[in-house]
């Protein structure tokens, strides 16, 4: 019981990022400005959806969902694009237009550590299967095939001499080569 408890703690930490945000909003008065017009605060967007995020990872927290752990680590990641925020103020470090938001970074952190099952999951599923690994290497194969025979094509007028030339040096690209050495052995 105590280790689901902790698994919690980093999506806890975003709730209460969250509630202090709207608690401000709510508890901070109107006035009226310059021109006599009420202003308002109001929850920045970026807050709201990270709120609606949370109820929906609740909900599957609730229900027992071993889902609510990726749920939470999409709504994490969308965090460090400013869509989606847990509080209205940041903490950034950037370097040029490299900017790493480091509540997001620091909430990233502590999940993928007290929810060390969720890696191997995401690893899987990143790394490529047998059937794409074998598309790809017929995919290759299809774009070397097609290459070969247009140089094929292009070669057809050369003497037997300039074919061996370019066999021996090996100084054009494989494509190239092969069918050089292709339409000689056709000779």
């Amino acid at each position: 019981m105590k280790k689901n408890i902790s698994q919690l703690i980093p999506f806890g930490i975003a709730i209460i990022f969250v509630l202090i945000h709207v608690i401000q909003v709510l508890t901070t008065s109107s006035y009226l400005n310059e021109n006599g017009e009420i202003v308002s605060y109001s929850v920045v967007d970026s807050v709201q959806y990270a709120s609606i995020g949370l109820v929906v990872t609740l909900i599957l927290v609730i229900l027992k969902k071993n889902i609510w752990k990726y749920v939470f680590l999409v709504l994490i990641l969308l965090s460090f694009t400013g869509l989606v925020q847990f509080y209205n103020r940041t903490f950034s470090i950037g370097i040029g237009p490299l900017i790493i938001e480091m509540t997001a970074l620091g909430l990233l952190i502590f999940h993928l550590v007290l929810n060390p099952d969720i890696t191997p999951k995401i690893k899987l599923n990143l790394e490529p299967s047998e059937k794409n690994l074998q598309k790809k290497k017929e995919l290759k194969k299809e774009q070397f095939e097609n290459s070969v025979n247009r140089f094929e094509g292009k070669f057809k007028s050369k003497q037997k001499k300039e074919l061996e030339r370019i066999v021996n040096e090996k100084t054009l690209i494989p494509e190239a080569v092969e069918a050089a050495r292709r339409l000689l052995k056709k000779e």
